[in-house]
């Protein structure tokens, strides 16, 4: 395999991780990609992401969030 195609085979499964992960837009511009794994306390969102493992950001910080996969919710009441 040249070099070439050692390229484009790492291109290929980096932007397959990123479709397959959720999109986390800050206020600052800064976009996170990874499995949304947890929300502690109502302010805290943890992310598992492939290059930084787990990452807190704080909710006040989140703009937005797009996921491909359907995130379940749990109130504070038990509601989900």
């Amino acid at each position: 395999m040249n070099l070439l195609q050692t390229m484009a085979l790492l291109l290929l499964l980096l932007m397959t991780t990123i479709c397959q992960a959720a999109e986390v837009r800050l206020k600052d511009g800064t976009v996170v990609y990874g499995t949304i794994l947890s929300m502690q306390d109502g302010d805290d969102l943890v992310i598992d992401t492939s290059f930084m493992d787990a990452v807190t950001i704080e909710w006040d910080a989140v703009v937005s969030i797009k996921d491909t996969q359907v995130v379940e919710i749990e109130l504070f009441d038990g509601q989900r």
